[in-house]
């Protein structure tokens, strides 16, 4: 780790002679010190003590000799004393430049300590020398060594005490025999003397110290100085007093003339141990994670403190494992482009910190928001990242929660017609916050109520009620609203809902309101209940005897008609208790209480309570003296939605009089009612009469024929027909838009009877787009026109066209239908007493939303069969066309599959619309050469065609035609697999032979492309990792057997991908994706872990265990700490490693061999089995024999199934068997389908057969079942 630091001092120390021997020059020289310089044997002065006096000592030796000298470097080493500390000793020889005689070249003796503080490197202290010998009286090697034990002995002496802590030795024996120990350790550990440290040590160091850290120290230092001869420890080491200092023990192995000796240089580092606790315990109860992570593409995890693991659901050993310490593990993969952008920000600029949010997905799925704060460190000459992490989980569901609601507000307040505003309740003020285009109210207007009643914006007989709606939240209360007139200045009054809202912060009010005013005049509720109203009046009204409209709720009696009239004044306001008591005086006595059983408001509002909105009651009413009537007293109880009130309609008929009161008396109403004379048969057809000329009963027959029809002529007819003989119009039509004669035309009509039709002169007129019968109609959705006269003078078009048709009054609705061209509901000619045109609207409403409704349904089912991109049939589709088909009676079936190239990479590149432009184009080159055949559009990249009894030239001729078209599609365009048959057709067979075409396509382009950019390779790992965690991946077994035995001598475990809808995905479709993106090792580890979990079990249920075999990909062979993990994972489970064999392809033969071989050695050590798989399939490298440590070579299938037809092959075989058996090495025949090439590999001597003829990858329960 130190050889750059090692280079670095050699060359300043280099640069230093340079400018203080050649170049002379004082300043710069003095540029190299550390301001307390101490200096030895420099000059005649002997010793210099700071940087003063190193400046007086130079410039007097330049002044007296100012020549350049030339430096000769024959020996020059650094060594590091501690970790900013460092030893450099030099010889040299010194001669001067241009010179007029030969001068005698100088030697010269240097050892320097070099101190490193903020990367700059000074020289603390410095010794000297120059020999009294001349270089040419002894031999340079000599002199080499002479010098430099010289050197070392001074250099020594100067470290003895320089160092901060000390210097100690011992014997390379058991317990370390003390060898010497300096004063300054001894002055450290606080001993007089060094006799009292042996008698305390008991003559051995490792007596010094702590005895839980002995077995500790004596293991590194074993492990250490047999590789290198120099180790690194830090310990606690005893001091007199028997309290304990922590040390940084660097040490090396020395040859003494008494033997090998560890001497080491110990410094103190108890402060900063203390130190690095407290931090530890100070990051470790912080509110959020400290880490440090590589700056590279996974951001691999260096260190983590508890609460970083704690945020992300992982322990430290699951983040390794698991997830290989790969923070973008964890990233949710839209995050990480912006991340990796505000890093490289950050670096390039020299930004001091940097800071931003990211999404993570912790071990249960759960998604958190962190805030991540760091910086830049740089350590070896690489940049690191240290970073401290916060959950603000909960504060972003709360901001997320405020953005939705402004989004929300904002949105709503665009798209509502109503007013908005803001109250302050201090100063009574109301600011708009939203007001309709057409609204040309103030902005802001004060003293509300008051000044609104005063300008006459309020209705007078509304004044109370709006006035309290505003006292209400003055008083507290957190929400107020009344329904009143309101009016605009010169304006009619209109309904209006007002609705006051206080602000509540913390459950108190902010003294601000939040208001909503709503026109409600054309509300659809309000306009239903006014119709049925005023139309239910005036059906009534001429037979009744009375009728009144009562608000049950406020107690009170809105409106009296009828004969019910004389008995009240019309300009006071009655309660009903009061109307009520009024009726019931006029009730024959021994009818009353069941009069008051029914219809006093308390018993009213019982059985509004019990369901009972509807009902009549028979009763006699005394209306002279020799006058009793039998009348029918009936109640409609409603919810008016505006007022929120329970509301009721009373009316009362005539069922019969009677002149003869005393005949009345002396006869029960009851067999008044059965009696089958002529004048009860008038009453029942005056019933029937009533009914009948209902509009209610009307509303209620619509209702259900609309809900049970389809939209059909019938319908269309239904609907004119009734408005017809509702509004005793000459004619009901329909208009609508005919394409093909670009003209609107009369599709229905209603002719009245003795009236001629109009249909024909309707289409006579040839109304054309943009006509002005199109631009009565525009943007109105009713028009009205009681008198065709009023047209004359504006609209003279109209209104010849009217008159042609004989119309005199119009009305017409038009009617939505989700295109582009409406219908129009006409009415001509109606009835003046039917002037209200509410049922006619209603009835309008009523078709159009059924209308649209039938439109959607069948868009809808349209959609669930289609793709609606492309118009394709979907993978529902598909299912349903798989299943109802019988192939088998088919001539030829042909199949295409493909799959769009980089479609994904496309959408980031160019944008969304772009991939559907490409997603559209591939389904119109399908259409152009495949129009009769069954198209599917199966997912978002994936297309599949079937063709049903097509030639295979016209097939192959139109596949070849489609892979022209797509050739010059961006990446290619498309991967294509195609398959035909025509003999023993199967469509699963054929099916999967096109897939394994175009997956086998697929791979040719991921092999040529560079496509997977890092935005993408993150977005693969979550998806994987999803579906590991939902159980998609599943371990099959294929057994092995033995030859000789014919039992199971072991299996290999093999990986299947099954997705959420069962299907199982070729390992052809995801290990070479996974292994290009260098994902490969979370399939490797989660089989691995799979078999240590079975093997397992197979123990504790007391099963023969044999070992099982798997693969491992390159990448994740060489992983620095492979075998490392394999132990994590394995020490989670009760087994052990020779029932465990890692399978390396012979492809790791590109590997060097030296790696090769460290690799084996790994696994060897760790007690796995190594099975060489694969021979002969591609390389046949036969080094690999003596570079691989291996217990097991499998043959591959290519060169076994050769073995019936090819004698070489037979003994190639043969040879590498028995050279296998020579090495003690066991072999598997690998592709075993026939019993006559299982006995072939029988007559070989191979071990072990493994293939089909046994059986195929099963699964785990199938295995069981078979085997055990």
């Amino acid at each position: 780790m130190y050889t750059n630091k090692y280079e670095e001092i050699k060359k300043i120390f280099k640069e230093f002679n340079k400018t203080y021997f050649n170049e002379r020059d004082v300043k710069k020289t003095l540029s190299f010190l550390d301001d307390n310089i101490f200096a030895l044997g420099i000059s005649e002065t002997n010793i210099v003590y700071n940087i003063e006096e190193m400046e007086i000592m130079i410039t007097e030796e330049i002044k007296n000799d100012p020549s350049s000298y030339e430096i000769d470097f024959k020996y020059l080493e650094v060594f590091t004393i501690s970790e900013n500390l460092f030893l450099l000793i030099c010889i040299s020889t010194l001669k001067k430049e241009h010179s007029v005689s030969s001068s005698t070249p100088i030697n010269f003796r240097t050892s320097v300590i070099i101190k490193e503080t903020n990367n700059e490197y000074k020289f603390s202290k410095i010794h000297a020398s120059i020999p009294v010998e001349t270089s040419n009286l002894f031999d340079f090697d000599r002199e080499i060594g002479n010098i430099h034990l010289n050197a070392k002995h001074t250099a020594f002496n100067l470290l003895n005490s320089s160092i901060p802590g000390g210097m100690i030795g011992g014997y390379y024996k058991e317990n370390f025999p003390l060898y010497f120990i300096n004063k300054h350790l001894l002055d450290k550990l606080e001993y007089k003397s060094q006799e009292e440290f042996i008698k305390d040590i008991n003559g051995y160091v490792i007596n010094g110290i702590h005895p839980e850290d002995r077995e500790y120290v004596c293991k590194i230092v074993d492990s250490s100085v047999k590789d290198k001869d120099e180790y690194e420890v830090e310990y606690r080491m005893k001091k007199s007093n028997g309290s304990y200092i922590w040390v940084l023990d660097r040490g090396r192995l020395v040859q003494t003339e008494n033997g090998p000796v560890i001497v080491s240089i110990c410094l103190d580092i108890t402060e900063k141990v203390y130190l690095q606790e407290n931090i530890k315990t100070i990051t470790n109860n912080i509110p959020g994670g400290v880490y440090k992570l590589k700056f590279d593409e996974d951001l691999t995890i260096i260190y983590g403190n508890d609460g970083f693991y704690k945020i992300h659901g992982y322990s430290p050993e699951e983040m390794k494992v698991i997830l290989g310490n790969k923070l973008i593990a964890v990233t949710l993969p839209e995050d990480i482009p912006k991340i990796n952008a505000i890093l490289k920000n950050a670096l390039e600029n020299n930004l001091k910190n940097f800071e931003y949010e990211k999404r993570i997905i912790t071990k249960n799925g759960e998604i958190r928001y962190l805030l991540t704060k760091g910086v830049f460190v740089k350590e070896d000459g690489e940049f690191v990242i240290n970073s401290i992490v916060i959950d603000i989980s909960d504060r972003k569901v709360i901001e997320n929660k405020l953005k939705f609601n402004q989004e929300k507000l904002k949105l709503a307040m665009h798209s509502t017609k109503n007013i908005i505003f803001e109250y302050d309740l201090d100063s009574k003020t109301l600011t708009h916050l939203k007001l309709p285009f057409e609204n040309k109210s103030p902005r802001i207007i004060y003293n509300v109520p008051d000044s609104r009643i005063k300008s006459g914006e309020i209705f007078p007989e509304h004044i109370e009620k709006y006035h309290e709606t505003y006292e209400a939240i003055h008083n507290g209360k957190p929400k107020s609203c009344c329904t009143i007139k309101t009016r605009l200045k010169n304006q009619n009054y209109k309904w209006t809902k007002i609705t006051l809202n206080n602000i509540i912060i913390n459950n108190n009010p902010s003294r601000k309101a939040i208001g909503i005013v709503e026109d409600i005049t054309e509300h659809q509720e309000f306009q239903l209940l006014k119709l049925f109203q005023t139309t239910l009046k005036k059906a009534l009204i001429g037979t009744a005897m009375g009728y009144a409209y009562i608000n049950l709720s406020q107690n009170r009696v809105n409106d009296i008609s009828g004969t019910w009239q004389k008995y009240f004044d019309n300009d006071l306001e009655y309660t009903y208790t009061y109307f009520f008591e009024k009726m019931i005086a006029l009730v024959q006595p021994e009818d009353k209480e069941n009069v008051k059983q029914f219809f006093s408001r308390e018993n009213i509002i019982e059985n509004m309570k019990k369901g009972k909105n509807e009902y009549s009651l028979e009763f006699r009413i005394i209306k002279s003296k020799d006058e009793i009537t039998l009348t029918l007293l009936s109640i409609k109880i409603i919810n008016n939605p505006v007022t929120c009130c329970n509301e009721a309609i009373i009316y009362s008929k005539d069922i019969e009089i009677y002149k003869d009161s005393k005949n009345f008396y002396n006869s029960p109403s009851v067999s008044l009612l059965k009696s089958k004379n002529k004048e009860t048969d008038d009453i029942l057809t005056m019933r029937r009469e009533a009914k009948i000329n209902n509009l209610e009963n009307i509303l209620v027959d619509f209702k259900r024929t609309t809900e049970s029809s389809a939209i059909d002529d019938t319908l269309f007819q239904y609907i004119i027909n009734i408005l017809g003989k509702y509004y005793d119009a000459d004619h009901v039509s329909i208009i609508k838009y005919d394409e093909v004669l670009h003209q609107y035309i009369c599709t229905f009509e209603y002719c009245h009877s003795g009236k001629t039709s109009n249909k024909k002169h309707w289409n006579d007129l040839k109304i054309r787009k943009g006509s002005d019968w199109e631009i009565l109609h525009e943007n109105k959705k009713i028009v009205k026109i009681k008198d065709i006269e009023s047209l004359k003078n504006n609209d003279i078009i109209n209104y010849l066209n009217f008159t042609k048709l004989n119309i005199s009054s119009y009305f017409s609705v038009a009617i939505e239908t989700c295109h582009q061209h409406s219908l129009y509901l006409v009415l001509d000619n109606i009835n003046d007493s039917f002037i209200n045109m509410g049922f006619f609207e209603l009835v309008s409403y009523v078709i159009e939303s059924k209308i649209k409704d039938e439109i959607l349904k069948n868009k809808f089912s349209f959609l669930d069969y289609h793709d609606m991109l492309t118009g394709l049939a979907n993978h529902k589709s598909f299912v349903e066309y798989k299943w109802n088909k019988n192939f088998h009676n088919y001539v030829s079936l042909g199949i295409i599959t493909s799959d769009i190239n980089g479609l994904k990479q496309l959408n980031e590149k160019y944008g969304p619309h772009y991939g559907d432009e490409i997603i559209i184009k591939t389904a119109n080159v399908f259409k152009k050469y495949f129009s009769n055949e069954k198209l599917f559009r199966l997912s978002g990249d994936e297309f599949l065609i079937v063709c049903e009894n097509m030639d295979n030239e016209v097939f192959q001729r139109n596949i070849e035609n489609i892979k022209l078209e797509f050739s010059a599609f961006e990446n290619d365009g498309l991967s294509i697999g195609y398959s035909w048959a025509d003999d023993e057709i199967d469509f699963d067979i054929i099916h999967k032979n096109a897939e394994e075409l175009m997956y086998i396509n697929k791979q040719r382009y991921y092999q040529n492309t560079n496509f997977l950019n890092k935005h993408y390779r993150p977005v693969l790992l979550q998806k994987l990792l999803a579906e590991i965690k939902n159980n998609e991946y599943h371990v099959f077994l294929q057994p092995k057997i033995d030859l000789k035995t014919k039992k199971l001598s072991g299996m290999e475990a093999l990986i299947r991908h099954i997705d959420s809808a069962g299907n199982i995905i070729p390992p052809i479709k995801f290990i070479p994706l996974l292994e290009k993106e260098r994902l490969i090792r979370y399939i490797d580890f989660f089989v691995f872990e799979e078999v240590c979990k079975l093997l397992q079990k197979w123990k504790y249920e007391r099963k023969e265990l044999v070992p099982i075999s798997l693969n491992f990909s390159r990448n994740t062979l060489l992983e620095s700490e492979f075998v490392k993990t394999l132990k994590i994972i394995m020490s989670k489970y009760d087994i052990t490693s020779n029932l465990i064999e890692i399978e390396i392809t012979e492809t790791i033969g590109e590997i060097d061999t030296k790696i090769i071989s460290n690799i084996s050695k790994d696994i060897k050590n760790a007690g796995f089995l190594i099975s060489l798989d694969d021979f002969g399939s591609k390389y046949s490298n036969i080094s690999l024999f003596t570079t691989l440590e291996f217990d097991t070579l499998k043959l591959d299938k290519s060169l076994v199934e050769k073995l019936q037809i090819s004698p070489e092959k037979q003994i190639i075989v043969k040879s590498v068997i028995n050279m296998c058996k020579e090495m003690n090495v066991k072999t598997v025949g690998e592709g075993i389908e026939t019993e006559e090439l299982n006995s072939l590999l029988t007559t070989l001597k191979c071990d072990y057969a493994q293939g089909y003829l046994y059986s195929r990858p099963i699964s785990i329960k199938e295995f069981e079942k078979k085997y055990f």
